[in-house]
C-alpha cells in the first residue's frame, strides 16, 4: 500500500460530480438560502464542479458572489438529471452567476450526466481527465502556458475535441 508522510495543505483542489459539485462550490464559498455564513475552506485554491444540479430554492441569485478562486465548470450537451429536474441549460447557471475572474465552462458534445461517473471505458473519460488535469496544472500549479491556453480558448470550440470552453 501507499503511505503518506506529508500533505501540502496550502494548495488544495476539490472536484465533484452532481451533488459533489455542490460540495465543491460550498468549500469555495457558495452561500445558501437562510445561512449567514459560507463553508469556505481557505486551503481550497481551485474547484472543478462537474454537472452542478439546479439549486434554485437553495442557492439565491447572489450565492456565487463570494467565490473568488478559479473554477472549471464541466458539463455535457446531453447532461440531464430527472432527480434534480435539471437540464443542460441549468448546468450553465453557476458559470453565468459567477462574478470572479478565472471562471470557465467546458461543455462536451454528446456527454450525459452518467459520463462523469461511469467506469473508465466510457469514451469521454480521457477528454474529461485531460481537461481537468490541464486546468489543475494551469491554476493550481500555476503553469503560465497552460493557463494561457484556457484564456485563449475561452468562448470557442476547441477544434477536433468535441468541447467548447467559455470564460468569464
Amino acid at each position: 500500500g501507499y503511505r503518506v508522510t506529508a500533505v501540502d495543505e496550502s494548495g488544495v483542489a476539490v472536484a465533484g460530480h452532481s451533488a459533489g459539485a455542490f460540495t465543491a462550490f460550498s468549500v469555495a464559498g457558495l452561500r445558501v438560502t437562510g445561512e449567514d455564513a459560507a463553508l469556505r475552506d481557505e486551503r481550497v485554491k481551485v474547484i472543478v464542479p462537474m454537472s452542478m444540479p439546479r439549486m434554485g430554492d437553495i442557492v439565491p441569485p447572489e450565492g456565487y458572489d463570494a467565490i473568488g478562486i478559479p473554477v472549471l465548470n464541466v458539463t455535457g450537451t446531453c447532461d440531464a438529471s430527472l432527480l434534480y429536474r435539471t437540464f443542460p441549460r441549468h448546468r450553465r447557471i453557476p458559470f453565468e452567476k459567477a462574478r470572479a475572474t478565472a471562471q470557465y465552462l467546458v461543455t462536451l458534445e454528446g456527454v450525459n450526466h452518467d459520463s462523469f461517473s461511469t467506469t473508465s471505458d466510457d469514451p469521454h473519460h480521457a477528454l474529461i481527465a485531460d481537461i481537468t488535469i490541464a486546468f489543475l496544472r494551469g491554476f493550481l500549479l500555476e503553469d503560465a502556458g497552460t493557463r494561457q491556453w484556457f484564456d485563449d480558448a475561452g468562448s470557442t470550440k476547441v477544434s477536433g475535441t468535441g468541447l467548447t470552453i467559455e470564460r468569464q
